[in-house]
Order: structure tokens, then sequence, then C-alpha cells
């Protein structure tokens, strides 16, 4: 019998009272979101998808409300198929984070299970809106009818789109276009890559739940989590 590899897919689990949500992809890289109550970014390259331990040694750590950005580590091993042991360097704890995870029930990369309408909470680095809209079309362009961070100065731009063309099973490609507002703190004038993803049936009473988790090339990051 051949061991359990740490295969590529999302990822939950939970720890210190805290969730964890994250997306290991096939061209090896993690998008995760330990969430609430404040709303941690990681993201970075990760050696050794596909195989027994996959580990990196540089990810984003990126913290919300305080916008600090550092390096941590993090190892992945797979006790079971299905399953990964995740062991992250937390550092404003001077600890490590040690949790199990699951693969959960995720919706198909349809765009017809992303579309509209959806409100919730988008993190930002500095805070978070939690009643902040996004419109998703038939094509996957994403509109938001109001902006986001200081004085809501950041908004959305052209070529914001979500596409069912990612290699992980039931992940979405992201891209979120940020318009060149020199209000906009952080994120003025960048292009974030990311991925998306919608559990189905999380829990009593939410049929959908569609998380996003997008960066930029040094770390910093935006998340969404909203509810149908």
């Amino acid at each position: 019998m051949q061991p359990p590899v740490v295969a590529a897919g999302v990822y939950s689990g939970s720890v210190n009272q805290r969730n964890f949500v994250g997306a290991l992809t096939s061209d090896n890289f993690l998008y995760g979101l330990l969430e609430a109550p404040i709303d941690d970014l990681y993201s970075g390259q990760v050696k050794g998808i596909g195989t027994t331990r996959a580990d990196a040694t540089a990810l984003k750590f990126f913290r919300n409300t305080s916008a600090t950005l550092v390096s941590v580590n993090a190892s992945f091993t797979p006790p079971t198929d299905g399953t990964v042991n995740v062991r992250m360097s937390q550092p404003d704890l001077n600890a490590d984070l040690n949790f199990a995870t699951h693969k959960p029930l995720l919706q198909a990369t349809s765009l017809s299970n992303v579309a509209p309408t959806w409100s919730g909470k988008l993190s930002y680095g500095l805070g978070s809106n939690l009643n902040f809209s996004i419109n998703i079309n038939s094509t996957g362009d994403i509109t938001a009818p109001s902006g986001f961070g200081n004085s809501t100065a950041c908004q959305l731009s052209r070529g914001s789109k979500i596409t069912p063309t990612s290699s992980t099973a039931n992940v979405f490609n992201l891209t979120l276009v940020i318009a060149n507002i020199t209000s906009c703190t952080l994120f003025t004038d960048q292009t974030l890559t990311g991925v998306a993803f919608v559990f189905a049936n999380p829990e009593a009473g939410v049929t959908q739940r569609m998380v996003w988790i997008a960066t930029a090339a040094n770390g910093i990051g935006i998340t969404f989590k909203a509810d149908h």
C-alpha cells in the first residue's frame, strides 16, 4: 500500500478557537486564512505537494488590523488520504500552531455557483468591511458597488475576475485589480491574484459559503467570506 501524500486541494480545521481554511494548489502555492477575531492571511511557495511531506520556509504572514508582514515556516503531513496535519509558526505567539485538517465538501467550479451577488466580510490588512457586496456576472467579471479600506477609498477595477480554469479541483482562479487611487492605503494600482472556492452546506441554514484569498507579490492581501 502506498503511503498517503499531501494532495492539492482545500483544507479546513480549527486551532485555538479559530477556524483555518486554505488551498494548497497544484502549482505549489498556499493561500491560507486563519479566521476570527482577526483574519490573518498566509501565502507563499510550498515544496513537496504530491509527496509524503510538504514544507514552506518563507511563507508570508499578513496580519489584519495592523498590516504587518513577516516570514513564517510551515509543514504539511498527511496521516490519511484527504487529511493534512499542519504545523505553522505564529510570530506574535512565539510558538507554532499544530492542528489537523480535512477536505471539506466543495461545489464545482461552475460560474453558476458563484453568480450573481454576495455580501460578507472583506478583510484588507487595516481592518474589515463586514457587509461588503460584490457582483459576479455570467462571464466571471467582478464588480462592487462601493469601495473598501480607509474611507472606502479602494475600488475594484475592470479586469477583476473569477475563472473556473484552475488546475486544482473545485478551486477558481481569482484576479482583483485595484484602481489607481492614491488615498487607497496599501493596494492602490495593484493586481492581486489568488483563489476562490465555495463550500456546499457548511452549516445549518447555509447552503453556500464563498471564500476568496488574494495576494500581491509581496504578500499583502485581501480575504472575503460570504454566505448564501
